[in-house]
């Protein structure tokens, strides 16, 4: 890149006070240039953040740790590039001339499918080591990696069906999950349990989970004449997109207790759900824009991420740290995407701008560029 991400690097401040946001307002009409600003990014706001904004596509961002990965098509053809949230910098980590796409991260290990064979096969990339190696390749197509410590997990054609594979990292052994005639997709996986929909049987889609612990299979949902789809699992909790009340809603399941429970009902539709820890995060679209809203399990309390200007969607959480493919720069609800984040503030802390910034509004969010320090 041509200059350093830090220099690029925009945070939104959400929530901020009436006053403070009237007061940047005038600044900015004024064409006024504030000397020194700082605010406080206050305990329980989020604090939004610019991952990667190039004039192509980037699309469908994973997070683990501190590392951001995604597709991306700013040489022509679909790329997994990388992001260091600790450090600020951007990365590639694959360069081959045909696509690579539905990438996703567990630590230091990434995992994406991959063209380069004239079918999709499964590749990874260790980001400690910076060795890329295969994970699965056959004549029939393999989709939608997953990975969780050791495990990786996809939807395999090899059997003319679409079932359920596995392959352990540390014994370098494949296995299969799943062998039934009922077509499985849309997989995700949290340590020992393995989730994904499948008709059974007829058109409507219900989620399964399975342990490798256990090697047992169980139905989560039950519910005929509905869809369910778009699973995620963290830990004991499965959560999932569900297809009614002319709408679609945003549903979760204990593993423990065996109990489902409603996370999201509200009009409209509320779309590809994400969990990690105490959060559940999820698209939500009402009226013209699609933002991101989230769900607190502890509290029971739900809560708005993206005010936006046109469209946030596919979001990914880890921890504290949301992030999604977003829209909004470009004016142009068809892209090009760019890849923002959003972090959790646990304790208050000032966020102080060096000496010099251009205060920018947009979208109903404070836009403040230039790189950004904490004291």
């Amino acid at each position: 890149m041509n200059e350093s991400k830090q220099d690029k690097k925009k945070i939104f401040c959400i929530g901020m006070g009436s006053f403070a946001r009237a007061a940047i307002l005038q600044a900015i009409l004024l064409g006024l240039v504030v000397i020194g600003w700082s605010t406080t990014a206050r305990a329980g706001e989020w604090v939004e953040f610019l991952i990667s904004d190039h004039a192509a596509d980037q699309v469908n961002p994973a997070i683990s740790g501190n590392t951001v990965v995604w597709q991306d098509r700013r040489n022509g053809n679909w790329d997994i590039y990388g992001y260091d949230l600790a450090t600020n910098t951007e990365f590639q980590i694959t360069d081959s001339a045909a696509d690579q796409e539905n990438v996703s991260i567990s630590g230091n290990i990434v995992v994406w499918e991959d063209l380069r064979n004239g079918v999709n096969d499964i590749y990874g990339y260790n980001l400690s080591t910076g060795t890329e190696f295969q994970v699965a390749a056959d004549s029939w197509h393999q989709f939608g990696p997953a990975i969780s410590g050791d495990t990786v997990a996809w939807i395999d054609r090899r059997n003319l069906e679409w079932n359920v594979f596995g392959y352990d990292l540390s014994t370098q052994i494949e296995f299969q999950i799943t062998n039934d005639t009922n077509s499985q997709v849309g997989l995700a996986i949290s340590g020992n349990s393995i989730v994904w929909e499948e008709a059974d049987p007829g058109p409507y889609m219900d989620v399964f989970e399975y342990s490798l612990t256990s090697m047992t299979e169980q139905k989560i949902t039950n519910d005929p004449g509905f869809h369910q789809s778009h699973a995620d699992v963290d830990g004991q909790i499965v959560v999932w997109m569900e297809i009614r009340n002319d709408g679609s809603d945003i549903y979760g399941y204990d593993l423990v207790t065996g109990i489902e429970f409603a996370i999201a009902t509200e009009p409209g539709f509320q779309t590809n759900p994400a969990i990690s820890g105490d959060f559940v995060i999820w698209g939500n679209e009402q009226g013209d824009d699609r933002d991101i809203f989230g769900y607190s399990l502890s509290e029971g309390s739900t809560f708005q991420i993206t005010s936006g200007m046109l469209d946030q969607q596919q979001p990914a959480i880890y921890g504290n740290t949301v992030v999604w493919q977003d829209n909004r720069a470009h004016g142009n609800r068809n892209g090009p995407w760019d890849i923002y984040g959003a972090h959790f503030v646990v304790e208050s802390q000032k966020i102080v701008e060096p000496m010099t910034a251009t205060l920018v509004a947009l979208g109903g969010s404070l836009l403040l560029r230039n790189a950004r320090r904490r004291t």
